[in-house]
């Protein structure tokens, strides 16, 4: 499994290998075009020399792009896969804190319930203790007269 340092240090000297290539490339066939240009040689060979390395540079440039448009479709499909990475887990994130959301609220709610249960409970008694002192008064009250 690649890891997202591997893939960066891949994908950031893929752009320092392609420039050190280019630059092989031309330095080759700016000596090559020297060597060509400085030999003597009769127009007819020079002409005929330029064209065989002209086809052959058109050619080396033919397969170098090639291979820069496999780089850069190799990179693309990284970058999606670790986009698409990113994305499924950021979604995991999001369900868990949407879950634990929930199981708080729900706890909250219990909590509110008991409450308010244990507060008519109280209320309960208190009403049941008032009414039982009112009727003791009351039959005191009977019980002096």
């Amino acid at each position: 499994m690649m890891t997202t340092t591997d893939t960066m240090s891949t994908t950031t000297e893929q752009p320092v290998r392609s420039g050190v290539l280019l630059g092989i490339m031309i330095g080759a066939a700016a000596g090559s075009l020297a060597a060509l240009l400085l030999a003597p040689k009769s127009g007819k060979a020079l002409r005929s020399g330029l064209k065989d390395k002209a086809q052959t540079l058109q050619s080396k440039g033919q397969e170098w792009l090639h291979t820069a448009k496999e780089a850069a479709g190799n990179a693309a499909q990284v970058y999606k896969e670790q986009s698409t990475r990113l994305i499924d887990k950021a979604h995991v994130v999001a369900d868990r804190a949407s879950e634990a959301t929930h199981e708080a609220i729900g706890r909250t709610a219990d909590a509110v319930a008991e409450t308010e249960a244990s507060a008519h409970r109280t209320i309960d008694k208190t009403a049941d203790a008032a009414h039982h002192a009112l009727d003791e008064a009351g039959r005191t009250l009977k019980s002096t007269s």
